[in-house]
């Protein structure tokens, strides 16, 4: 069972950012048990994971349902909900999910040199910034449900394990991805023995030559669970500022970092949503499976 931890700020630069969790009414976050995923699916079967994108879901959070706004399905071949992929050939594969009864969602594999896109290997699918509604002053809860298989082979020693990211997105003509780090990254720390699922968190002013970030924090809170799937449930308050930006993260619907002050965003710009397997160069290959993501008003 998911366990609450303490915080580890691992950096803050600039001004801003208060260390200290606050309480906001509305976002049901503040402690756990308190966030679950429902479908007309789940209630019919029980069976996990409970966050697929599916008909009918919604997010309970502390009794206050919230309602889909969009769902990022990974059961059609198509992938007609995502906007890109970006995998080497057989890099993403819709198949039955493991002890889902039947459901099918998506197995990521990362092989060593699957560089399909500038920058580390990867299989990843990509959401619009529409989509994603990654911009200033919005708020939105996003739900999913990922497996992580024996054969995962994470990059040890390395937080360089990325399977859910929200990326930062310059809206100034023309509108284009940059190449800086996520805003907002979902990881696995291998620094841990044993290894920990870490949120990532970056914002406040950028430097555009060097990418560092006005305010990067980190939480290492639960160990990794291997042959079942977790549930993740994140809240965020887009804002460039440390003083409006919000972050929380539910992990199998308990609360593990609570709702937590926090630059969100770069001034000026937005994100958009990644989900699938980033890492640095590996001899290994790595394969993860995900149900797909939907996004709560």
């Amino acid at each position: 069972m998911a366990q609450r931890v303490g915080i580890a700020i691992v950096a803050i630069t600039g001004a801003g950012g208060c260390a200290a969790p606050v309480r906001e009414p509305g976002t049901g976050a503040e402690r756990g048990p308190t966030v679950t995923c429902r479908s007309e699916r789940s209630r019919a079967d029980g069976a996990r994971p409970r966050c697929l994108p599916a008909r009918g879901s919604s997010l309970v959070v502390r009794g206050r349902e919230h309602r889909a706004v969009w769902r990022g399905r990974l059961a059609a071949r198509r992938l007609h909900d995502w906007a890109q992929v970006q995998a080497a050939p057989g890099g993403v594969r819709i198949v039955p999910g493991p002890g889902t009864r039947g459901r099918r969602v998506a197995l990521f594999t990362v092989r060593p040199g699957d560089r399909p896109v500038p920058g580390g290997e990867r299989a990843e699918v990509v959401a619009s910034h529409a989509a994603t509604a990654g911009r200033e002053g919005a708020e939105a809860w996003y739900a999913w449900s990922s497996y992580f298989p024996a054969d995962l082979n994470p990059l040890a020693s390395s937080t360089s394990n990325v399977f859910t990211q929200w990326h930062q997105w310059d809206p100034s003509p023309p509108a284009r991805p940059t190449r800086c780090s996520p805003n907002i990254a979902l990881q696995i720390n291998t620094r841990h023995t044993p290894p920990r699922i870490r949120l990532a968190v970056r914002g406040g002013r950028l430097d555009p030559r060097t990418c560092r970030p006005g305010t990067a924090r980190a939480w290492d809170t639960v160990a990794l669970a291997r042959r079942r799937w977790v549930d993740f449930a994140l809240y965020v308050r887009w804002s460039a500022s440390a003083q409006r930006g919000r972050v929380a993260l539910a992990i199998d619907g308990r609360t593990v970092v609570p709702v937590t002050r926090a630059a969100t965003l770069y001034p000026g710009q937005g994100t958009y949503l990644k989900q699938g397997f980033y890492r640095a160069p590996s001899p290994a290959t790595s394969r993860i499976y995900h149900g797909g993501v939907t996004r709560f008003r």
